[in-house]
């Protein structure tokens, strides 16, 4: 995300860049896929808030930061989804699968029903796609055609379930990799261009 930030301060804009909890050197003792994450969103939205009231916010999620930011809802006035998964037990049968094959019919669902007792979230409660309908600010969805722990298939539902206005960007040939560091030109072209034409009031 270092790679974004600087990108955007070339451009003139501020950044903010979060460790969410259990992630880099915040403190926590585990990745909850979102659950709590979100407050992590939340609080620096709020930051930004309090502190800069009269200013534009945007946000880019990658993959579990994505997932945080739709169960967040925040307040903000674009959003980037990067390679974000629809439902928590499509992501835990396709990292199994890589690993496993057909086996991840057997291994995904032990692991899925260890989700309430550890982290006490159901599976259900860990689906970004259900949250799409609540983000009101403009959105764009990207990933790879070539991922396989979030197919583009779940990418173009994700789509489907946003609301206007939105924007789907396809990098051709690109697994779950950074995006940006796939295809700069692209990236820089069709993510960040977007984000700033809705932060200068070009997108409506």
């Amino acid at each position: 995300m270092l790679s974004r930030a600087k990108l955007f301060r070339q451009l003139g804009y501020s950044t903010l860049l979060i460790d969410l909890q259990a992630h880099g050197e915040s403190i926590g003792k585990n990745i909850t896929v979102g659950h709590l994450e979100q407050h992590d969103v939340s609080a620096a939205v709020d930051f930004i808030r309090d502190r800069h009231p009269e200013q534009k916010i945007a946000i880019i999620g990658r993959s579990l930061g994505g997932a945080s930011t739709v169960f967040a809802n925040p307040n903000v006035d674009v959003i980037v989804l990067e390679s974000v998964f629809p439902t928590v037990s499509e992501a835990v049968h396709n990292r199994i699968n890589i690993q496993l094959g057909p086996l991840h019919y057997v291994v995904a669902p032990l692991l899925l029903v260890q989700l309430n007792p550890r982290l006490g979230v159901s599976p259900n409660q860990l689906c970004p796609i259900d949250g799409l309908a609540q983000i009101q600010c403009p959105i764009l969805i990207a990933s790879g055609d070539c991922d396989k722990h979030t197919t583009i298939d779940e990418t173009s539902r994700m789509f489907d379930a946003a609301n206007h206005p939105k924007k789907l960007v396809v990098f051709e040939g690109a697994g779950h990799v950074d995006l940006l560091a796939y295809d700069q030109a692209k990236y820089e072209n069709e993510i960040i261009g977007f984000v700033c034409q809705i932060l200068k009031g070009e997108v409506r």
